[in-house]
């Protein structure tokens, strides 16, 4: 269960390490959505980012196969509404950034989570960067 953030930038999230930066495109002459890295295995947390700007955070037990609910949508809702926002914003000439999260440090504890498959897990740190998100600690 994603959540759209406030305008935050990704160089704000100190103590959130982001691994990996893939950027999603759009082909005119198809009419389509792209990505252009390939995803790391397994899953985590991530971030879709419109201009250096967070917009939503969300977790997954398989980064490449949300990404690809993001490409091709289908039945649903969410990853329709982020495809369809995701087209619109590119075809003005956005520049949209999914970036995965490794860990972060919260109090001296360190949590790392790229590829594990622990939802609990990713469910704390996706909450934990809503939370760090909205603060007003930026």
């Amino acid at each position: 269960m994603g959540k759209t953030c406030r305008k935050v930038s990704i160089d704000d999230l100190n103590p959130i390490k982001c691994i990996k930066h893939g950027s999603f495109n759009y082909k005119k002459e198809d009419k389509k959505l792209t990505y252009s890295d390939p995803s790391p295995n397994g899953g985590g947390c991530y971030l879709i980012s419109l201009n250096d700007t967070i917009k939503y955070v969300g977790e997954t037990a398989n980064f490449e196969r949300r990404i690809n609910n993001y490409l091709t949508p289908g039945n649903r809702k969410t990853a329709r509404r982020i495809h369809k926002i995701l087209k619109k914003r590119l075809r003005k000439g956005a520049e949209i950034t999914f970036v995965y999260i490794d860990g972060c440090e919260i109090a001296k504890m360190k949590i790392s989570l790229m590829g594990k498959t622990v939802m609990a897990d990713r469910k704390l740190l996706e909450r934990y960067i809503i939370a760090y998100t909205r603060s007003n600690h930026l």
